[in-house]
């Protein structure tokens, strides 16, 4: 069995037969205070005084456990402990699934775990993926999500901040 095959089969196992009890979220965060953190919120497409998140991921919750699936430079696509990826974040917000979306968007996210960060930021990458896409194509694949041009960037990139704005049009409700 694949490293991912594992994980996922390790993970999401029990939510095979228990997807009704299972609760998906959209969960946004303001990073740290380091200089990776202040570069993304410079980047982001709203006025200074509203810009909140840097990061992006989709908290999953079973009856067993707690945790964020979302995509690092250093580590790719990982299932990470609801507690420790708080212990990374100075605020975060939760935009729970529509009802009966759960198991499908966490089932397109949980497909990603294993592969790696797209340093570059590109949307069109096969096999690799950020923060955003990897919760944007769970989500609505379709969508025309309202992406930015960045310095140094080839491709247009999705801002955690422009992310949050869409989920509330698509029927993601505050957790």
């Amino acid at each position: 069995m694949r490293r991912r095959d594992l994980l996922f089969a390790g993970l999401l196992a029990p939510l095979a037969a228990h997807t009704s009890a299972m609760h998906a979220a959209a969960v946004l965060r303001l990073g740290l205070d380091d200089a990776v953190t202040r570069a993304i919120a410079a980047h982001s497409p709203l006025p200074p005084e509203q810009r909140r998140f840097t990061h992006a991921g989709l908290l999953v919750r079973t009856a067993t456990r707690e945790f964020v699936i979302h995509a690092t430079p250093d580590a790719g696509v990982v299932a990470q402990d609801w507690g420790e990826f708080c212990g990374h974040s100075r605020d975060t917000a939760l935009f729970a699934a529509p009802p009966g979306e759960a198991a499908r968007v966490v089932a397109r996210c949980a497909a990603w775990l294993g592969k790696p960060f797209s340093r570059r930021l590109l949307w069109s990458a096969p096999g690799e993926t950020y923060c955003t896409r990897l919760l944007a194509e769970a989500i609505a694949p379709e969508y025309p999500w309202p992406r930015m041009r960045v310095l140094f960037y080839p491709d247009p990139v999705l801002h955690p901040d422009a992310l949050a704005g869409v989920l509330l049009q698509l029927g993601w409700q505050p957790a």
